[in-house]
């Protein structure tokens, strides 16, 4: 890349060109700017070329003068045809990463919204669980207490006999029974 060489970084009415230096010109393009293809390596033929060829990527030459926008008003865009089909290679590589980013970027969707799903079902389960535990500690609790009826049975209604184990033992022992 020469001197007055800069590299397309994007296109259209105007182009951005990025510049050896690293800075970025607007340049634009009109119907009578000339775009050329040179060819040979005095560069002195030239295929005239539509504004299309301006793709991102090629290295061209531009030669115009600043407008009151701060752009660089091209009157003619040069470029070599090595440099298109090295262009143009590297679009169509770009091609097939950005149909991949564009699948991985479906997928990674799908995966968030079935994660989105997973985690709904996963608070709704723990608010069930959550009533149910209350739902068994509610039993535990009236369980433990003892209602009125058992009560008056244990401190009411308790029977005891007293027994001999024998006739000649000395022994007693105490049976509770429980009337039907």
């Amino acid at each position: 890349m020469g001197e007055d060489e800069h590299v397309v970084v994007e296109s259209g009415a105007t182009m951005t060109v990025k510049t050896a230096d690293g800075t970025n010109v607007v340049v634009l393009l009109t119907s009578s700017t000339q775009v050329d293809e040179v060819e040979g390596g005095l560069k002195m033929r030239k295929k005239e070329m539509g504004m299309t060829a301006l793709i991102p990527g090629l290295p061209v030459e531009v030669k115009g003068s600043a407008n009151a926008q701060n752009q660089l008003a091209a009157d003619s865009v040069k470029f070599k045809g090595s440099d298109l089909k090295t262009a143009q290679d590297m679009q169509a590589s770009m091609a097939s990463i950005k149909a991949q980013e564009a699948a991985q970027a479906a997928q990674l969707a799908q995966e968030q919204a079935n994660l989105k799903q997973q985690q709904a079902a996963l608070t709704a389960e723990q608010q069930k669980q959550a009533a149910d535990e209350a739902k068994i500690a509610a039993n535990k609790a009236a369980a433990a207490k003892p209602t009125s009826a058992s009560a008056n049975w244990v401190s009411t209604t308790r029977w005891e006999k007293w027994t001999s184990c024998s006739p000649t033992a000395r022994s007693w022992s105490l049976l509770s029974t429980r009337p039907n």
